[in-house]
Parts: structure tokens; sequence; C-alpha cells
């Protein structure tokens, strides 16, 4: 495919060819440059058990990339002088967590470091002493739970010295989450479809898995425990729509169509650029708060700037900034899966482009390769693309 053609047909052949090479249910992309959806096909069946084809109103499994949600939610929340960035746990009341439990290296972490994965938490949440599969069924109120898990995790010794590096945490945004329902009363979902779904009518916005709410909609997908795949036959999948516990919410449990991730995305765009995106100037984050939720631990910790040559990546306040030549300087991009559901999203604000690519199949090396194949097809297609 020659670079900058950006015809839905053609891309629409390319996709098919994506998806078939991994024998995946449904492939989507979509493309939004300069306030214009270049691309937004999808290709497949909605599941293996229904041969209904995909559409544009589907929902996609978002995964972690709630996390820059999270982080965008807390932006709004300092503009409204709620909290700080640079808030420390330890300042933090007993009906956060409890004080007397958390370990000592835990009391100077901050807000700012929870969200760039720097505040020494746990990898693994499931090491957590009460995370198990009941927690997909628990009727107790979910900040009640987020509070015991939260105590739970910021009992455990931290793996590395605050800010000194990053450590990807599910842990520490679940903490964050915490907090915010201590300080507002609400709880974390009712905050983000305030401050985040309503203001940037995000309208297909939910929690969970798609089918949770309308059958209507794709189903998830895992490879199968026998059946691993074959160089020759590729991987074999299985219906299996599962998501993550509810409690996990701040950090994992969105889903939204692929027009409305982009039309959050927009909001994380130069205000200077020329995107036409849904808010403009300070109606929506402030330029100061967009700037700092951008900034990169790297550039607090030693001043260094990302190496595209290394591929290296600084950890920003719920994204990841990389450089990159298509992107003509700085990208911002999340990935996401619950095992059952893969998607990426990549932000290149110079170009005010948005990229964005989804399945619902997950957990195994073969959806990554797909949503990697499609992001570079969507990088090739919009390389010369003049709008």
């Amino acid at each position: 495919m020659s670079g900058g053609s950006i015809t839905g047909i053609h891309f629409e052949r390319l996709l098919e060819q994506h998806r078939q090479a991994y024998r995946l249910p449904v492939l989507a992309a979509l493309a939004w440059c300069q306030g214009k959806t270049l691309i937004d096909v999808s290709v497949g069946q909605r599941s293996l058990e229904d041969a209904s084809m995909p559409t544009r109103s589907d929902r996609w499994h978002l995964g972690s990339i709630t996390k820059p949600m999270t982080a965008t939610l807390v932006g709004r929340l300092v503009d409204r002088g709620l909290l700080t960035f640079d808030m420390q746990l330890g300042s933090l009341s007993d009906d956060a967590f409890s004080l007397a439990t958390m370990h000592p290296g835990y009391r100077s972490v901050t807000i700012r470091q929870l969200l760039q994965h720097r505040g020494g938490l746990l990898e693994d949440i499931g090491q957590l002493p009460s995370w198990n599969e009941s927690l997909l069924t628990d009727p107790r109120p979910l900040p009640e739970q987020r509070r015991l898990l939260a105590k739970e995790a910021l009992s455990i010794p931290p793996l590395a010295s605050p800010g000194s590096r990053c450590v990807y945490s599910n842990a520490g945004y679940l903490v964050v989450g915490t907090i915010l329902e201590t300080l507002t009363g609400e709880t974390w979902e009712d905050l983000l479809r305030r401050e985040v779904f309503a203001p940037l009518q995000l309208s297909s916005a939910g929690f969970g898995v798609p089918r949770a709410s309308s059958l209507a909609q794709p189903q998830g997908h895992r490879m199968a425990d026998d059946h691993g795949g074959s160089e020759e036959f590729g991987p074999v999948w299985i219906v299996d729509d599962i998501d993550n516990p509810p409690v996990m919410g701040p950090a994992g449990t969105v889903h939204a169509t692929l027009a409305d991730l982009a039309r959050f995305a927009t909001v994380h765009l130069p205000p200077t650029s020329t995107s036409s995106s849904i808010t403009t100037g300070d109606d929506y984050l402030r330029a100061t708060t967009l700037q700092e939720l951008h900034r990169s631990a790297i550039d607090e910790v030693d001043g260094e700037e990302d190496n595209e040559d290394t591929a290296a990546s600084s950890s920003c306040m719920g994204w990841f900034r990389v450089s990159r030549g298509w992107a003509q300087g700085t990208a911002l991009c999340h990935s996401g899966s619950n095992g059952r559901w893969e998607a990426s999203v990549w932000i290149a604000p110079a170009r005010a482009l948005i990229l964005v690519a989804a399945t619902n199949a997950g957990g195994a090396s073969a959806s990554g390769e797909a949503i990697e194949a499609t992001l570079s097809s969507l990088i090739e297609a919009t390389g010369t693309a003049t709008i």
C-alpha cells in the first residue's frame, strides 16, 4: 500500500488481510486528523458464535486505556482545586486507607508519581491477599472494595524508591481511584461519567464488557487452552467474555466506540493546534494542566529526552511519551487488554493526528501483533495525507 492512500475501501481490504493472518474475529481501525475522520473501518464478525458484522457504533473494551481517562479526571479536579498533583499519601486522612498500616516508604509518594507508575507499588495486583475471582460478583460498594485493596497494596514494601523508576502498576491507579472517592464522596465511575464522558460527549462510553449492556456488540475471545496455534494454521480462539473485576475500574474497565476514544484523545492535542477538537482553550482543561499531564518523569528526574533509536519511552500521567519520525516529534500512546480484548491509541500532537486499533481477542502475542500491524498500516496510510 502506498503511503498516503486513505481510501476506506482500500484500507478495509488491507485490514481484512491482517485479520485473516491472525484468524481474529474482528479487527478495527480509525485515523483522525485535523478535525476529520480519514479511516473508520472494521472487518470480520462480532463473535465466533455470532456471524453478525461489526459496525462503527460497536464498542470496544479499552483495558488500560482507561488510565489516561483517570489521569484526565484528576486533571479536572486539580483545575477545580480539590487536590494537587503533588499531594502526598501521608497527608491524607485514614478515611482513604489506614496510615497505621501504610509502609513508611509510601508516605511521600504523590498522586503525580502514582499516575506516572513511579510510586513503587507492586506490578501484579493479583498478588494482593484479597484479590480473587469472588471480586467479579462482590456485592459490597466499589469504594469499600477499593479501600481494602489500596490498604493491602500500601502495606507491601515498595518495589523501588518512589520516583526512581517506572514500575507499571494497576494498583497505583486503584489507589488514585480510592483517593478521588474519599475526597469527593462519589464513586470513580460517577466521577468519570460527569467529568469525562458527559462534557466530551462520549455517548458510547461505559464500564465492563460491551455485551453487558447490549447483545448487538462484539464479544471477547481468548486463546484456547489446549491449542496455542501454529505457524501453519495460526492461533485458535474461543469465546470468553469475562472482564476484569469492577473494583479495577480506575486502571482498566472502560469501553467505547473507536470514534469516542478518538474524541477523548483530541483533548490531549495542543490547544493551539488546528485540530477542530471538541473543546478550545481552557474550556475543558487548563493549558498548564495539560502540560503537566504530558510532562514525563524523565524530564523531572534527569532532563533527558526520549530517544527514538533506542525506542525509549517515558511515563507521563496516564500516557507514555515517545519520539517518532512519523509523528514529527513526540507521540503519546497507551495500549490496553483485559486478556480477551486488545486496543491501542496513538496521538501525534504536531500533526493533530490520532490513530486507534482494536480487536476482540487478547491474551496472546497474535492479537498484539495484529494491532501493531494495523497501526503500521495506519501510519503508512496517513503518512503523506494532506487535509
